[in-house]
This record gives C-alpha cells, structure tokens and sequence, in this order.
C-alpha cells in the first residue's frame, strides 16, 4: 500500500486508542483481530517515525526542567510562541508527507460492525481512512 509517513503516524494512534478501550466497544472479534494485527504492524513504523520527530525536537526546542537547579528533566519542548516553532511545523508537515510504501491489507469495513454509540467513533475513522475499505 502506498501511504504516507503522516498517515501511518494518525492511524497507529487512533488503532491504539480503540484498542485501549476495546472492553467498552461493540467491536466484532473479527474486526478486533484486524485492527490489532495492524496495530503490530504500525507499531514498528510508528517508533521510527516518533524517534524522527523528538530529534528534530531536540534539535529545534530545548530540554525543559522541574527545578532550577536542572536536575529533574520534564523532557524536550518547543515555545510555542517561539519562532523554531513555525521551524517545526514546517519540518513535521514535510516529514508526514513523505511517501511510504508498507505491507498491509486493508480491512474491510464491515468487520468493524455498525454501532453507532459504541462502535468506532467518527475520528477513528478519519485517522484510519487509508487502511479500511467498504
């Protein structure tokens, strides 16, 4: 399947987020075996994609601390006012549109089932738009 960087990024969130709360979904076992396959698939082109993105973090932003004497690191961040943030974006955007080729089959939309209260949400399938066919 042709792809894109950014679109693989959405979709491993969003299979994530269903799989987190799949006790409270109304998901065909079927359709849950699809969506958990592909999260194993995307899960080894999400790491490299998110190791991407905090190095160009740590290259634009700076390490953020609890205390003044910097002892205790809240990790890595941008100003948001900043301007290595239009820096960021600019860079962020370009990397998610790069193209990817990945080995994955589509799932059809009828595994997913039809319940529209506990079934998936309208976002979800935004974010998997791309890896569901029906």
């Amino acid at each position: 399947m042709e792809t894109t960087v950014g679109a693989i990024h959405d979709a491993y969130r969003g299979v994530k987020e269903i799989l987190e709360g799949v006790k409270e979904r109304t998901i065909p076992q079927l359709g849950k075996y699809r969506l958990a396959k592909l999260h194993r698939i995307l899960e080894k082109q999400y790491a490299a994609i998110e190791d991407n993105r905090s190095a160009l973090i740590q290259t634009l932003g700076e390490e953020r601390f609890f205390d003044e004497a910097k002892t205790q690191s809240r990790g890595w961040g941008i100003d948001e006012q900043g301007p290595n943030m239009v820096k960021y974006v600019e860079a962020w955007n370009a990397i998610r549109n790069e193209p990817v080729t990945i080995d994955v089959a589509t799932i059809p939309l009828a595994s997913l089932g039809d319940d529209a209260v506990n079934g998936l949400k309208l976002v979800e399938f935004r974010l998997l738009d791309q890896f569901i066919e029906g």
